[in-house]
């Protein structure tokens, strides 16, 4: 009976390589792909369009975003008021007016730390919607769901981050700012508010500083004018004590010794004087410290979706997803027809491997199985 069945397979077995379509061996050729996308041609049409139509459908129907954009320069502190930068001048030293705190890069920083955003996330706008007109804080408008009201917070923060861009133009010193919001007038309102914790993180920095410098001033000026007393008073005990002092080299020598430390004296008493008035004026100073070269007030403008690189990469997607669709049928099928045990065999594999995906502890108590009743054979066969 199997001489009969292998007698069939051999027979069967030149029939079925004649009548095999060129490309459909196990060697994949060229004329084997092209068979196989002229074959599948309707869905390499179909799915690449179905995608696409579906990507830009949904891309239409977002909600467009909108931006504005501000752009201000950062003025640099007053160094002419501060105590260290008169005393460096009275000794001719120019100590100058840059301070790292006021440089572009900083203000970079300070649009986007957690100081100014967590006042901004608090603040109230008004702006139109589809219902009319609102009033809400920016917390309700980037809001990303959370647990609890901690998170919820730390999850609109960062998502108002993302929606700020901040660009600094090295040569000019220049600061941009873009806001991206739901309504261009939204984001207009975000950078005016912006602007205007700017200032007033400026001036109370700016103020704190300054009064600072009016104490430590006021402390030194009092020292000051006690030393410049005691040089005068030096000064007018020497002169009563020697009326002719000209007559004496030694004595000449020590009125001027006297005179210099008592001008010293004056110098450091007018200069630490001039310090402590400005730094007083500087502690109630609230003029802003930058420049507002572009206002954001009507800058808004809705920003592209991107629908066209969207259908576009969807379209490449699609083609290659239809391509891959394309060769895995034609292998089945050309599976198929070079032999139907070892296509069955294929399938039942693939069900087993199915099978053992969903459930692996059978999977496990299979393999147990097995590997006991091999056991047990190999102790009957050395059992006789």
């Amino acid at each position: 009976m199997s001489t009969t069945v292998e007698e069939s397979v051999l027979v069967e077995t030149p029939d079925r390589a004649t009548t095999t379509t060129p490309g459909s061996g196990d060697d994949v050729s060229l004329l084997g792909l092209a068979n196989a996308v002229l074959r599948h041609r309707r869905l390499l049409v179909v799915l690449p369009l179905a995608l696409a139509f579906v990507v830009g459908v949904s891309s239409l129907l977002r909600d467009r975003a909108y931006s504005a954009r501000t752009t201000f320069l950062p003025q640099g502190s007053d160094a002419s008021g501060g105590t260290v930068s008169i005393l460096g001048r009275q000794l001719g030293i120019d100590i100058g007016a840059g301070a790292p705190g006021q440089s572009p890069a900083f203000y970079a920083y300070l649009v986007t730390s957690r100081a100014i955003l967590e006042e901004l996330i608090h603040s109230e706008f008004t702006w139109a919607t589809e219902e009319g007109t609102v009033t809400r804080p920016l917390l309700d408008v980037f809001a990303g769901g959370g647990a609890t009201e901690r998170e919820r917070l730390r999850r609109a923060i960062d998502r108002l981050a993302e929606s700020l861009v901040v660009r600094v133009n090295g040569p000019t010193g220049l600061v941009e700012i873009e806001a991206k919001a739901p309504d261009p007038i939204l984001a207009e309102q975000i950078l005016g508010r912006v602007l205007e914790l700017i200032n007033r993180f400026n001036v109370e920095q700016r103020q704190s500083q300054a009064a600072a410098e009016a104490r430590f001033a006021g402390e030194r000026l009092e020292t000051a004018r006690q030393e410049m007393l005691e040089a005068e008073d030096e000064l007018r005990s020497f002169l009563e004590e020697n009326a002719r002092f000209e007559l004496s080299p030694r004595l000449q020598l020590e009125y001027s010794r006297l005179t210099r430390r008592l001008a010293m004296r004056e110098r450091l008493h007018a200069t630490l004087a001039e310090s402590y008035e400005q730094a007083r004026i500087q502690q109630v100073r609230n003029t802003p410290v930058i420049t507002v070269v572009e206002r954001p007030e009507g800058s808004g403008r809705p920003m592209a979706r991107g629908t066209v690189l969207r259908v576009a990469v969807a379209l490449v997607a699609g083609f290659v997803l239809a391509l891959l669709v394309a060769f895995l049928r034609d292998a089945s099928a050309r599976l198929s027809a070079s032999g139907a045990d070892e296509y069955r065999a294929f399938l039942a594999l693939r069900r087993e491997a199915a099978a053992d995906l969903r459930w692996p502890v059978r999977a496990l108590a299979r393999v147990t199985t097995r590997r006991r009743s091999s056991a047990a054979a190999l102790d009957e066969t050395r059992g006789e």
